[in-house]
């Protein structure tokens, strides 16, 4: 499936400096659209572009102990989203 832009996702990245290498997951909006496992770029809450591999759409979240919550990051985007054009 192809996810246009704005679509809320999760991407990974590896990153490598010198003998180092680190891995980092993140969230944000696709601004090139992809389906999974497609090199994306997306941008995040802060504002920051990064590029990645596309994990997943609509990620959920996981507080812990097993519970699990299907978007409740959804309200608090959209929520974060109107204060910032403030």
């Amino acid at each position: 499936m192809l996810y246009k832009e704005n679509t809320w996702v999760r991407i990974h990245q590896i990153t490598t400096r010198a003998d180092n290498e680190a891995e980092t997951w993140l969230k944000g909006y696709l601004v090139t659209p992809g389906k999974i496992g497609d090199l994306v770029k997306v941008k995040t809450m802060d504002g920051r572009e990064e590029k990645g591999k596309l994990i997943e759409a609509y990620p959920e979240y996981f507080p812990g102990k097993g519970a699990t919550f299907s978007d409740p990051e959804s309200e608090t985007i959209e929520y974060n989203n109107k204060n910032r054009r403030l």
